[in-house]
């Protein structure tokens, strides 16, 4: 179909919706005139708007809005406006219209400009391949800004709306059926909202601090509840993740996995644990170098497609994404504050669309502590916190947050900073510091675990994982 049949094809459309807004004018503000693809309609509506939106006035009529339409240079027949007010007297289905309206002028839009200069700039010869990319992706994202603005209808609620549906959510939570979680029993209990839809919890450490190895056992621990995950891994070879996963669940250390006598030893062993993995409907994975937050968008889709598809999809649509490292996203690439803070509100509003939680993994800045002129004895190190003010790249990060924590593994940091006594050191307990430095709804907390060679982080004192 060409866009000069979709025109066609929307014109009963568009006089109905015409009809209707010399009849309701307050509500001729809440469709952009652009959607009327007829030129004289689209005049009409024009002036409808003016007259209601500077004039301010709700009743007129069709001679008033002839007046309006040659004020502006255009003449319009008023017998045949009035013929259009006359053909139309149900609107039960100006809802239905509206959205007609809409998806005529995004299929239009499309047809009409987008995919022709995408065609033009996708065949075109003996330009620059970088340049051809850059200009199809740019096209690309603006079709998706076509359908976002099309689809992304704001909806005002009322009292009734607002109330019905907290009695719904406070009936869910007194049930224990709302309820999400980061995994950890520990953590979830000094964590007002812990894992709740449409929020971030962010994770900062230094290298080695154990940040993502803590992701990982917090994808393992709602991996067993059922909960689906998206993990995206823009940093880390696969191979070492799944390293680290499977030492998490059948409890090897990584030399088991990585010398050749040891994997004969405990080949068993580890092919069962694979098994196990091979089971789990509930996860994807991406291991993609090269992203940004509109694939992000794209890939959460497909994701809950494929969750919906294998059965395990709740009903709310809920599933955890994990980001290690964030920052290595291209929205971030060389971004100032400024930057960093847009691309954290895109990222929150991905978040908030689709209704799931975000796990953010980050890096602590290094310089302050570079040299290790700031500590003056070991046991110092025992009481070191990074603060939001330690975010690599400005505390923008962090201020999208709803949950801020931060790592420090004292034992690894005497080694790297007093390196002459790292025989002593290594006889002390590997203890992670979690310090909560940001909870909106809460109170801040320091959260004492183990880190094992196994890469299984377990809360200190408390046995029990989770």
């Amino acid at each position: 179909m060409n866009a000069s049949n979709i025109e066609a094809q929307s014109l009963t459309s568009e006089q109905k919706y015409v009809s209707y807004l010399l009849r309701h004018p307050n509500e001729s503000l809440e469709l952009p005139s652009k959607y009327i693809l007829n030129s004289s309609l689209q005049q009409i509506v024009k002036s409808i708007q003016t007259l209601y939106g500077e004039y301010g006035l709700d009743k007129f009529d069709i001679d008033t809005v002839i007046i309006e339409c040659s004020q502006k240079g255009f003449d319009f027949d008023r017998e045949k406006l009035k013929v259009i007010y006359d053909s139309f007297v149900e609107f039960k289905d100006i809802s239905y219209i509206k959205k007609r309206l809409k998806a005529s002028y995004l299929k239009y839009n499309i047809k009409s400009n987008l995919l022709e200069e995408l065609l033009v700039k996708s065949t075109s010869v003996g330009r620059n391949p970088d340049k051809e990319i850059e200009d199809i992706e740019l096209l690309s994202k603006e079709i998706l800004d076509n359908i976002s603005e099309i689809s992304g209808e704001v909806i005002l609620l009322d009292s009734e709306t607002l109330v019905e549906d907290h009695r719904s959510l406070l009936e869910k939570r007194r049930k224990g059926l709302n309820k999400k979680s980061l995994g950890y029993k520990a953590l979830n209990q000094l964590l007002t909202r812990p894992g709740d839809p449409c929020e971030i919890t962010a994770i900062v450490g230094m290298k080695g601090s154990g940040k993502s190895a803590y992701c990982k056992n917090i994808e393992n621990l709602e991996l067993n509840k059922g909960t689906c995950i998206l993990s995206i891994n823009p940093e880390m070879p696969t191979s070492s993740n799944m390293d680290r996963l499977i030492c998490i669940r059948g409890n090897f250390e990584t030399s088991d996995l990585l010398v050749s006598r040891d994997i004969e030893k405990y080949n068993e062993r580890i092919q069962s644990v694979l098994d196990d993995i091979l089971e789990l409907e509930n996860y994807l994975y991406i291991e993609e170098s090269d992203i940004n937050l509109d694939k992000v968008d794209s890939l959460i889709y497909k994701a809950k497609q494929m969750f919906k598809k294998r059965g395990v999809l709740p009903d709310d649509e809920y599933i955890l994404v994990t980001f290690d490292l964030l920052d290595m996203l291209s929205d971030f690439d060389d971004a100032d504050p400024i930057k960093i803070k847009k691309a954290m509100n895109k990222l929150h509003r991905i978040l908030k669309k689709h209704k799931c939680h975000g796990l953010i993994v980050l890096q602590a800045n290094e310089n302050k502590i570079r040299g290790g002129k700031m500590f003056k004895k070991p046991k110092d190190l025992d009481f070191y916190k990074i603060g939001l003010e330690d975010i690599e790249g400005g505390s923008a990060f962090g201020a999208r947050a709803r949950v801020v924590l931060t790592f420090n593994r004292p034992r690894l940091m005497k080694i790297r900073f007093f390196p002459e006594d790292e025989r002593l050191w290594l006889l002390e307990e590997d203890f992670v510091n979690i310090h909560c430095v940001k909870q909106n709804d809460g109170d801040l907390f320091l959260l004492k675990h183990i880190f094992n060679r196994n890469f299984r982080i377990l809360p200190y004192i408390i046995t029990e994982d989770g």
